[in-house]
């Protein structure tokens, strides 16, 4: 007795591991990856209106949120300075108006120099010159709307002292585009390209989808975020718009991709959007790293670690030893 089991346990001990797989060859898949994202709606045109003078606010007749029509006075700045300046200036051209006839006539008589008669020329010109430049500094000394549009912010209050071009009103045209900006990674970037196309969701608006197109693709990466602006105009009337909306767009390159594609089943194990996996190279088994671009109806699509002519192993993997014997499978292909 202790002979025979004796035997049985060195039989046994000399039994081949055999493991049974099943693989599958590796295969490519062309497909447009949607790339989500999210951002802010704006208008197309916007403006920073300021005065071309400085001086003290009069009054600013809008309110915030409030739409304008073009031309319509938005604010001004107290007048009493610079409409003095603008008589001034008058004074100074009917003084050299007079000054001038005076040398023409003394000069038609042969009274006065040629040199006499040009200085007085040139005194009425340079008086003239600055009656324009005094009219047009008052004339800018009011904010008008320069489109029709919506007032975003106030910058600036009554009473308020502001320098020349201090921007005094956020303001955004309602004449242009309404425009989605937002903000991808290196990674998605690349893929991207002018006309593609988009749709764009915002939770005021949750039952409604509003086609879009990327219209701005930045060159350069945002140095803080280290992201690229995308603008994305949007074709659809938005209910009510309101500059500075959040919303979710997905986007939807042009350009297809290859990955390769292999089922979950292969997957050992994961972490994020890396994992291991069992191929086959050369009639042997081989664990390597792989790293997922993305979980899909279809299964995984493989962005690194995967190399043409790959067979991954989909069953049997969590028996293989490095003494085992294999026996394998075709699988079928999905």
């Amino acid at each position: 007795m202790f002979i025979l089991t004796g035997c049985r346990e060195e039989a046994e001990q000399k039994t081949p591991n055999v493991v049974h797989l099943v693989v599958q060859p590796v295969h490519l898949v062309s497909m447009v990856p949607s790339i989500r994202t999210a951002g802010k709606l704006t208008s197309k045109v916007e403006f920073r209106l300021s005065f071309k003078t400085g001086g003290i606010i009069n009054e600013i007749f809008i309110r915030e949120g409030e739409k304008v029509e073009k031309g319509e006075l938005l604010a001004q700045l107290e007048l009493s300075e610079i409409n003095s300046r603008v008589e001034q200036a008058r004074l100074a051209v009917n003084k050299a108006e007079r000054d001038f006839q005076r040398a023409k006539n003394l000069f038609q008589d042969s009274v006065v120099t040629l040199e006499l008669f040009q200085n007085a020329t040139t005194v009425l010109e340079v008086a003239r010159s600055d009656l324009k430049i005094s009219e047009f500094n008052l004339q800018h000394s009011r904010i008008i709307a320069p489109v029709n549009g919506l007032v975003l912010g106030k910058l600036a209050e009554e009473n308020e002292i502001v320098g020349p071009g201090q921007p005094v009103l956020y303001f955004a045209s309602t004449e242009n585009e309404w425009v989605m900006r937002v903000n991808v990674t290196d990674k998605d970037r690349i893929h991207l390209s002018r006309e593609d196309s988009a749709v764009v969701y915002f939770d005021a608006f949750p039952d409604r989808e509003l086609r879009a197109k990327i219209a701005e693709i930045a060159e350069v990466a945002d140095p803080f975020t280290g992201t690229y602006e995308i603008e994305l105009t949007i074709h659809e009337k938005i209910p009510a718009p309101v500059s500075g909306l959040i919303g979710s767009a997905l986007i939807y390159p042009a350009r297809k991709i290859e990955f390769p594609l292999i089922p979950y089943e292969a997957l050992m194990e994961g972490n994020g959007m890396t994992g291991q996996i069992w191929v086959l190279r050369n009639g042997k088994p081989e664990m390597i790293n792989v790293t997922i671009f993305g979980l899909f109806d279809q299964g995984l699509f493989i962005e690194k670690g995967i190399l043409p002519g790959d067979t991954v192993v989909i069953e049997g993997g969590q028996y293989i030893r490095e003494d085992s014997r294999l026996v394998v499978n075709p699988g079928e292909i999905k």
